[in-house]
């Protein structure tokens, strides 16, 4: 009895042109992984090499992602008290473009409503270039009455309405807890009407 042999599929070698089986990952005669993926993976230096700089380049990722990234103008603004009827506070730009202030509020509510009170600063408008903080001081306007004595429920902010280099106004408005108010408002005797 004779064994009859199986035809199996056969392509030649990508290195060597030999015949190899179909589907073969490595050539028996020359040793060359068929496909180059696998063949730089089972190479220990070009795996050394492959972790050593996804190690190194790993860091600057978050870097290059911020270089690119345009903010344009984020102002943020922090209260800086109250001395009668004078209110102040810090402006910093966050952004990546210079931002000018046009109108600052004193804003003081809960869940129900919000009272804003309008600043009168002593500039028509003030200019912050990135990265750069300025302290902004001006006169709380009101129809003749104080700003309600804020409790434990009421929150504060101060309201910032700013202008980008292409002349767009914003605004943007960063709560604070009370209590750093309380004495101030305290203080307050009179605001000028608007």
């Amino acid at each position: 009895m004779q064994k009859v042999a199986k035809s199996v599929p056969e392509m030649p070698c990508r290195v060597c042109r030999e015949p190899i089986r179909s589907g073969a990952k490595k050539c028996i005669h020359c040793g060359t992984f068929q496909n180059p993926l696998a063949q730089l993976l089972a190479s220990g230096p070009a795996l050394s090499l492959l972790v050593a700089l996804v190690a190194v380049t790993t860091p600057w990722v978050p870097v290059v992602k911020e270089l690119f990234a345009s903010k344009g103008t984020v102002l943020t603004t922090a209260f800086g008290g109250v001395s009668g009827s004078s209110l102040s506070v810090a402006v910093t730009n966050v952004g990546t473009m210079p931002g000018s202030v046009q109108i600052i509020n004193f804003a003081v509510g809960n869940d129900q409503a919000v009272t804003v009170y309008p600043l009168q600063i002593q500039s028509a408008s003030m200019l912050v270039e990135p990265g750069k903080t300025i302290v902004v001081r001006g006169t709380l306007l009101g129809g003749g009455a104080a700003p309600p004595f804020p409790d434990v429920a009421n929150k504060c902010a101060v309201e910032t309405w700013f202008t980008d280099v292409s002349s767009r106004l914003q605004a943007h408005r960063d709560w604070f807890e009370c209590i750093l108010a309380i004495p101030a408002i305290r203080e307050a005797k009179s605001f000028k009407s608007p």
